[in-house]
Order: C-alpha cells, then structure tokens, then sequence
C-alpha cells in the first residue's frame, strides 16, 4: 500500500473519530500511525470526567467560554473578531497525543493526521512526542503553526 493511500485511510478513520467530539465548535479528529498503521487516536472535547463544552452566552459568564474581542493580524491575515474560544476542550492532537502516553505508546518517528491543521500548542506537543510527519486534511484560521513544524524539521503535508 502506498504512503498517500495510508493517508487517506487513516484520514477517513479522523474523520470518523471527529464525529465523537464532544465540543460544537469544531469537530475534529486525530490519528497517531507508524507505517500506516493506527497507534492511538482522538477527538477534541472536554476531558474525562468534566461536563461537555457549552458554547452560548451563560447568565452566570460561565468561565468554561470567553470571547476574543481583538484578534492580530495572523500570517497575512485577520482572524475573525469575536471568536468564541473554547478553555475546556482538549484537542484532537493532544488527547492522541496523551493517550499514547497513558498506555506506554511511543509516538517517536510517527505520522499525525489530523483534520483540521494544528494550533500552535499542538504543535509543539507534537514536536516533542517526536512527530516527525504531520498531515491535514483542512487548514486551521492560524496557519503559523505549519511554519514552526517545518522549522523543526517536521515535514507537513497537506492531503
């Protein structure tokens, strides 16, 4: 099987896994490989044993959700103004990521799909689990991310 043909299999299972997010902002889904074949997984989405993510305005301004009022110029563009950021969740990439490590998982010279491009925490997670291959399937709205994996040898490749 070839390598762009792993990807897009083990891109399909992503996806699928995007659709256990628990988070209604985005879903999106993860998958640790090595030769193409699927070490760990995940989806973003509140961690264990805390209420799932809620993302309307609250009476109480609940401290789960907050608005961003002004965001800087990203990469040559602006990102939307008044985005609603989510402080519960956890990413795809880090729950893969952290799974791996709870259960003795080497994620050492691994591939990371992922559905949506990581942010820039998960990257450098990713860079310090030893990712050295990242593949996405849509670009997050912070692309400077993709600039630091390559910078830290990190080949990204979008599919």
């Amino acid at each position: 099987m070839t390598r762009e043909l792993r990807d897009i299999t083990n891109m399909a299972v992503a996806e699928i896994f995007g659709g256990r997010s628990t988070c209604d902002r985005a879903h999106v889904g993860a998958v640790i490989a090595r030769e193409g074949r699927i070490l760990s997984t995940g989806y973003n989405g509140a961690p264990a044993g805390i209420d799932h993510c809620v993302h309307e305005p609250q009476p109480s301004d609940s401290a789960m959700v907050r608005s961003i009022t002004s965001t800087p110029s990203i990469a040559g563009h602006t990102a939307e103004a008044n985005v609603e950021t989510c402080w519960v969740s956890v990413h795809a990439e880090a729950n893969a990521i952290a799974y791996a490590a709870r259960y003795g998982i080497s994620t050492d010279g691994c591939d990371l799909l992922t559905t949506l491009s990581p942010c820039m925490e998960c990257a450098k997670l990713a860079i310090n689990a030893g990712v050295w291959r990242v593949v996405f399937r849509d670009p997050y709205r912070d692309t400077r991310s993709l600039q630091f994996l390559t910078a830290a040898g990190i080949q990204v490749v979008k599919l």
